[in-house]
């Protein structure tokens, strides 16, 4: 190989050398990016709450995702549960503080039911949350005297 062309291929394979290692540097999520850590907020977050079966739980589920004990936004977490409950948004994205929320419906089955906040890869993951499920009420809404309850006839 004539030595001109060696020295062309050593700087082109430096060059290429040096944008491979520029780009897995930094916090930009490259091979040395620091890891997530998803945790439940400090305040309310939504776990143990009480609710009807097949109906949307009052307060949110919350968690907060950091890099480096530092607030990071727009991240993904995905909410899942194996109770046949729903949740709205199924996937959420964490907002300037950190911070992932989403509401709970819980399924038709009565008792305790669990969910889970994923983060792939994240430390913590995944994060669980729990709550029981009531059975439908028996007592039509109107109360007694309502128009599905009997009167005794004296």
């Amino acid at each position: 190989m004539p030595k001109q062309l060696r020295n062309r291929l050593t700087a082109a394979a430096l060059v290429l050398g040096s944008f491979m290692v520029a780009g897995c540097s930094g916090d930009d999520g490259g091979l040395n990016a620091t890891p997530l850590t998803i945790a439940v907020t400090e305040e309310e977050n939504g776990s143990g709450q009480v609710g009807q079966v097949g109906q949307q739980l009052d307060d949110e589920l919350r968690v907060v995702v950091t890099r480096d004990g530092e607030p990071a936004a727009d991240v993904e977490v995905q909410w899942v549960t194996s109770d046949g409950g729903s949740f709205s948004p199924g996937t959420s994205v964490t907002d300037e503080a950190g911070i992932a929320t989403t509401l709970w419906t819980l399924g038709p089955d009565e008792g305790g039911q669990t969910a889970n906040a994923r983060l792939v890869g994240a430390t913590g993951s995944p994060v669980p949350f729990s709550a029981n499920a009531l059975g439908v009420p028996t007592q039509p809404p109107g109360g007694p005297g309502g128009p599905l309850s009997r009167r005794a006839v004296r």
